[in-house]
């Protein structure tokens, strides 16, 4: 079965001393209701925006992924190499969030 590709947006809370991720939450779309709900935390040191990039099928569940952290700034590529989907970037800068 072919692979398809998804892309998931994640608002992470970081333990900044431990290097690792201690919360998520995950939404389909950048929109008014995630800057309303998440536009606060993406000012706080320890909270990073990340897309993700997932492959994957009904047979094998996800197969492989990858993912770009957006806090400096609007990166070209996914962690892998892979580009960025150029709907992302111009989705991105048409908002006002403290990330951009």
């Amino acid at each position: 079965m072919r692979d398809k590709v998804f892309y998931e947006w994640a608002v992470e809370q970081w333990d900044l001393e431990e290097e690792d991720i201690e919360d998520s939450s995950y939404y389909d779309h950048i929109d008014a209701e995630f800057i309303r709900l998440e536009s606060e935390y993406l000012t706080l040191p320890n909270y990073k925006l990340c897309l993700w990039k997932r492959c994957g099928n009904a047979d094998e569940g996800i197969t492989d992924q990858t993912w770009a952290y957006f806090n400096s700034g609007l990166p070209e590529c996914f962690e892998n190499g892979d580009k960025i989907p150029k709907y992302v970037k111009k989705e991105l800068k048409n908002l006002d969030l403290p990330c951009n």
